[in-house]
């Protein structure tokens, strides 16, 4: 189950997973997070075994791909494709290991360890997409393995570009023609998601417009035009209901160059300048309005410096929304009076 369902090992000690086990059998001990793992690492090697007796009287057609976890370390996948005695395609993740060497002759060689701590002979093929590094591989690849007994024509046609990436490249290459109008169905899309009330917005024009799809607006991954291709097929159907947000919506300048400052890096420091020009003098008069308020009649004696600090730390706090903050320094600031005349008292007297 843990292996199975992708479970942290830490998922046989949480307190509702026991709860339900002795609730089904309440004689059986359920066993630690420790003794979970080694039961996995044990699994894995028992499956091993079986694995690679299987695959030694197999030709074997492999496919490789890298990735980057979250903590930047890089990996490996390499996968082992055949057909068995049964006329059954088969499929089988050989390796998933970290690599350090991102260099092609440190792939290729990482690849050979493994096919090579599998027992395997008998390679036919092996696919890669189209980036330059993988060349080095299978040229890595066919120099250690043309001389191999079971090779086929010494390794000259190892090699196989992944046709789905080759199909990636000339879609966005077609789509290029209108990469500008999809840009604009993108930045829509970001625009209403980027905000809770802006898609509860949205969904009320939907409802108003009498859609009744029931397939959500999402973006695309501009590497994959299938996701493109999924993003433009959800939002034509939606087209009423954002030809109505428009309508409703004033335009907002500042969003607008917050979505759109990374295709104009210069032209949008021009414009966090000259958009921050104010109109009028309202901002500094209201603060007049603030002063009022803090000179009040018990207040009256506050001194300059006091009066400042208030609606100076009024202001600022007011923009991060923490009103308690300032009623707490207010009540500081009487007791700052209290003592600051006592002090003066007694300097006097």
């Amino acid at each position: 189950m843990v292996v199975v369902d992708e479970l942290s090992f830490k998922f046989v000690e949480n307190e509702g997973f026991r709860s339900f086990s002795n609730q089904l059998e309440p004689r059986f001990k359920v066993p630690s997070r420790t003794t979970i793992s080694k039961y996995c690492i044990n699994l894995f090697t028992s499956e091993r075994k079986k694995l690679k007796k299987q695959l030694r009287s197999e030709r074997i057609c492999l496919t490789t791909d890298t990735w980057t976890s979250i903590q930047k370390y890089g990996y490996m996948c390499l996968t082992g494709h055949w057909i068995d005695k049964e006329w059954r395609l088969q499929k089988r993740i050989l390796n998933f290991v970290r690599i350090i060497d991102h260099t092609g002759e440190g792939l290729g060689n990482e690849i050979l360890n493994c096919i090579t701590e599998w027992g395997i002979k008998k390679i036919f093929t092996i696919t890669m997409d189209n980036a330059s590094v993988n060349d080095v591989v299978a040229r890595y690849l066919t120099r250690k393995t043309k001389e191999w007994k079971s090779t086929i024509l010494e390794h000259e046609f190892l090699q196989v570009r992944c046709s789905a990436h080759i199909l990636n490249l000339i879609v966005k290459e077609g789509l290029s023609e209108y990469n500008e109008s999809i840009e604009k169905i993108r930045l829509a899309i970001k625009y209403v998601k980027g905000s809770s009330q802006r898609l509860e917005k949205f969904k009320k024009c939907v409802a108003n417009a009498e859609i009744s799809c029931k397939s959500l607006l999402c973006l695309d991954v501009e590497t994959r035009w299938n996701s493109t291709y999924l993003m433009l097929e959800t939002a034509i159907k939606f087209e009423k209901a954002f030809n109505e947000l428009e309508d409703q919506t004033n335009f907002d300048i500042l969003n607008w160059w917050r979505l759109n400052s990374y295709r104009f890096p210069i032209l949008s420091q021009v414009a966090r300048d000259v958009l921050a020009i104010p109109v009028s003098t309202v901002a500094s008069e209201s603060a007049f309005s603030t002063g009022g308020r803090i000179l009040d009649p018990f207040r009256s004696s506050l001194a300059p410096k006091t009066v400042e600090a208030l609606i100076c730390a009024r202001d600022w706090l007011c923009c991060k929304s923490n009103l308690n903050e300032i009623e707490e320094m207010l009540i500081d600031v009487d007791k700052y009076e209290e003592l600051d005349k006592g002090s003066v008292f007694a300097i006097l007297h």
